[in-house]
Parts: structure tokens; C-alpha cells; sequence
């Protein structure tokens, strides 16, 4: 698109004062067009690579260190790229995560059977809430590590539920549910179901 020479100069001038960079976010163009208009018309002065002293290096990362890397880099004109440069050799703060969800944690393979070992003898809610990890993370491992028998969903016919129902009639029902290996729930749903 070819922009007016009036409209050019206008961009110059904001970039003068304010930087290419944020003239050409104002205006929605690359600063590449900015640099080259600037080449031809002369409106400022492009800055030489600034050297920096051990001690404005300091000064800039302090200040980086509880600030955004766009505020810092609005303050003293350096670019992101370029502090977090230094700081890798000055280690002045920690870096910032770029990740927006948290890390998963890595768990080693004698954490896992661990774990696993939990998950047979208390079962697998249990050590997932134990060690704050997810049920189908430890189930996937066991399937690996083969450290305990997975839990078979067992099928009841109609003739065992109505055989239960009786006896919980009668008994109470987690006695029938213990002398039939079942859950109570399961009693209770099934006795809910037959009325």
C-alpha cells in the first residue's frame, strides 16, 4: 500500500519521540516501513548499539526483577531479548515462566512403584489423593509396572441382585453387602430399583 508522503512524516515524527516500535503498533504498520521512510526523510537520528556498564546492567535487571519485561524495556529502551541475555550470565533474578499452566511434576521410577505399592495396598483413590496425582497417571503406570491387579468391573445377574435384595431385607445391609462382596451402594441401589 503506498501511504501519502504527509501521512509518512507523521509516523516519523511519533516514532522520534516515541520509538519504532510502539509508531508502528500505533499506526499497524512493520518497522521495517518506519526504518526505511526514516533512511529517505531523515527525521531522526537511529541510535548506535548503546554499550553498557556492568553496573547499568545491574541496575536494569533489579529493576526488571519486579517489573514486566514490556516496563523495562519502556524504561530503559532495551529489549527483553537483550536483558534476559544478561541476566542468564549475571543471574540477578530468577526468570519468569513463559508457561501459563504449571509445570506437571516428573516423577522418577522408584517414585512411581511407590506409588503404585500405595495404590495395591490402600487402593487407587487413596493414593492419588496421597500423592496429589491423578488416578489415570497411576493406572497408566501400573500398566507399565504391572505392580498390582487392576480392579475387574464385575456384571451382577438379575437373579444375584434379587437374591441380595432379599437377605438385605432381612439383615442389615452392610452385612449382606459384606457376605456378598459388594458395595453398599450397590445394595442400596439394587433395593431402591426392586420396589
Amino acid at each position: 500500500m503506498a501511504y501519502p508522503e504527509q501521512y509518512k512524516l507523521e509516523i516519523l515524527y511519533y516514532a522520534k519521540e516515541h520509538g519504532t516500535i510502539k509508531a508502528a503498533e500505533r499506526y499497524g504498520i512493520t518497522p521495517q516501513s518506519i526504518i526505511l521512510w526514516n533512511k529517505k526523510y531523515k527525521v531522526y537520528q537511529v541510535q548506535k548499539k548503546q554499550d553498557y556498564s556492568i553496573e547499568q546492567k545491574v541496575k536494569i535487571l533489579e529493576y526488571a526483577k519486579t517489573h514486566t519485561n514490556r516496563e523495562t524495556e519502556d524504561k530503559f529502551g532495551v529489549a527483553p531479548n537483550i536483558f534476559r541475555k544478561w541476566n542468564e550470565e549475571l543471574k540477578i533474578y530468577e526468570p519468569k515462566k513463559a508457561s501459563y499452566r504449571p509445570r506437571q511434576k516428573r516423577f522418577s521410577i522408584a517414585d512411581k512403584r511407590k506409588i503404585l505399592e500405595h495404590a495395591k495396598k490402600h487402593g487407587i483413590t487413596k493414593a492419588a489423593k496421597a500423592y496429589n496425582v491423578a488416578t489415570k497417571m497411576i493406572a497408566q503406570w501400573n500398566d507399565v509396572y504391572h505392580v498390582y491387579q487392576p480392579r475387574q468391573m464385575r456384571t451382577f445377574t438379575e437373579d444375584f441382585k434379587r437374591e441380595v435384595v432379599e437377605h438385605a431385607q432381612h439383615h442389615p445391609v452392610a452385612i449382606t453387602a459384606a457376605k456378598y462382596n459388594v458395595t453398599v451402594t450397590s445394595v442400596r441401589d439394587w433395593m431402591t430399583k426392586s420396589r
